[in-house]
């Protein structure tokens, strides 16, 4: 785990970046930082390089705004952008064709766009502690395999998820369910 002061001019990652030397270990990055709302320029810049990232985490940044960059790294299996302020997701994601899981935990999303229920590859989608009522279509989601939905202000089971014929675990805990749907029972994991 990188932290973010690494990429200021006094960090080694500055260093690597200056020498031209790869800064990804096995293709991935994760800083973990509590005190900046912003990507550091030096981490922006090692980004145009979409090609070999598969791998981003960038937590506790309290970033309001989803880093439009991101959507540019088309080999990207896994991304955690928990512990932010971020109100939305870019329409752009849907360009993350192989996503495999996405972390959007402990943000202040209220909606998603309907994009992200066309990311066909994901498997795990954990939106917990964020402050949504409802979700898009998530039928074209067949691989998915856990959707995490935790201490949001869901009052019903979201629509469409029984036909998520892969699904193992749904974590709906900490919201004002007033009702269970029969989707529940199609469930078939």
């Amino acid at each position: 785990i990188y932290e973010t002061d690494d990429f200021f001019d006094s960090g080694p990652l500055f260093k690597r970046l200056k020498a031209n030397k790869p800064i990804f270990r096995k293709h991935g990055i994760a800083l973990k930082k509590k005190s900046t709302t912003v990507l550091p320029p030096k981490l922006v810049q090692a980004l145009k390089n979409p090609t070999r990232i598969s791998k981003l985490e960038l937590n506790g940044f309290k970033m309001k705004n989803f880093p439009e960059e991101i959507c540019e790294l088309i080999k990207l299996k896994e991304l955690d952008v928990s512990q932010n302020c971020l109100i939305e997701l870019s329409k752009e994601i849907e360009k993350l064709g192989l996503l495999e899981t996405l972390y959007v935990n402990n943000n202040q999303l209220k909606k998603l766009p309907d994009e992200i229920g066309r990311i066909a590859s994901l498997k795990r989608l954990g939106l917990s502690w964020n402050n949504l009522k409802k979700l898009p279509p998530l039928s074209d989601l067949n691989q998915l395999e856990f959707l995490g939905l935790r201490h949001n202000y869901f009052t019903e089971i979201p629509k469409g998820l029984g036909t998520l014929s892969n699904l193992k675990k749904l974590s709906l805990s900490e919201n004002a369910l007033k009702t269970i749907s029969q989707e529940v029972g199609e469930l078939r994991s």
